[in-house]
C-alpha cells in the first residue's frame, strides 16, 4: 500500500510504502502526484519504504525512468529521499536511481529517517 500526505511545515510530500508493492502500484500512485495536490514547484519527497517488500522484476526496476517521466514534467525539481532497511529493497532503490536520467530529479537512499531528512532539507 502507498499512502502520502503533504507536510506544510517543511514543504515535503511524505510517502509511506508498506506491505507488498507491485510496479504498477507505484506507477499508478505517481499519476496522483500533481501540483494541484502538492502545492510546490520544487518537490521534496520523503519516501519511507522501510516496511515495503517490492515485487518488481529487475527489468521493471530498470524501467523506472518511464514511471518518472510524467512526474518530472510537473515540477521544476524533484528531490527524493528514500528510506530502506533491507538489502534487497535498498538494491532496488539503487537500480531505480541509476535508471532515472532526468536533470531535475535527484534520489538518494538512506537507512534512517533522520539522515534522509537532513539530506532532503539541505539546500
Amino acid at each position: 500500500m502507498i499512502t502520502d500526505y503533504f507536510d506544510p511545515s517543511n514543504n515535503t510530500l511524505v510517502v509511506v510504502l508498506s506491505g507488498e508493492i507491485a510496479f504498477d502500484e507505484v506507477f499508478d500512485w505517481i499519476k496522483t502526484v500533481t501540483p494541484a495536490r502538492v502545492p510546490v514547484r520544487k518537490l521534496k519527497m520523503l519516501s519511507d519504504g522501510s516496511e515495503a517488500k517490492y515485487s518488481f522484476s529487475k527489468k521493471q526496476v530498470q524501467q523506472s525512468d518511464i514511471a518518472i517521466t510524467e512526474l518530472t514534467g510537473r515540477f521544476e525539481t524533484i528531490k527524493n529521499a528514500v528510506i530502506h532497511i533491507t538489502p534487497i529493497e535498498t538494491a532496488f532503490s539503487f537500480l531505480a536511481r541509476d535508471a532515472i536520467k532526468y536533470q531535475n530529479y535527484l534520489q538518494q537512499t538512506f537507512s534512517t529517517k533522520e539522515a534522509a531528512l537532513e539530506w532532503l532539507l539541505a539546500d
